[in-house]
């Protein structure tokens, strides 16, 4: 099933899937949480429900210079995991219906 056009729950943006991703962590960094102490790990929070995902980052380590190195790769995997979410939870506010051809598939 094709989605077509998400609209950002932050700020009202439209975009397709992987548009949409990259706008979420350019746009909205503080959706994610990157922390060092005592481990490496992420938290997501759904901004609509407030649903919260924790996940300690395996091969991480909690050192700054892992954190700054990885920050990116790290907020687009929570990135993704807080787009699923939305698109099975809150579907009705994330997916557009109209023209496709309006996105920016860029955020």
């Amino acid at each position: 099933m094709a989605l077509g056009l998400l609209r950002c729950v932050v700020c009202g943006a439209s975009a397709y899937y992987q548009g949409l991703h990259e706008h979420l962590v350019a746009k909205h960094p503080e959706l994610v949480e990157v922390r060092g102490a005592p481990h490496a790990s992420y938290a997501v929070e759904c901004p609509v429900c407030h649903e919260r995902y924790e996940q300690r980052i395996k091969r991480g380590s909690a050192a700054e210079s892992f954190l700054t190195e990885f920050e990116r790769d790290v907020r687009l995997v929570g990135g993704d995991i807080l787009l699923q979410h939305l698109i099975g939870e809150h579907a009705a506010l994330v997916i557009e219906s109209g023209d496709e051809k309006e996105a920016d598939d860029h955020g």
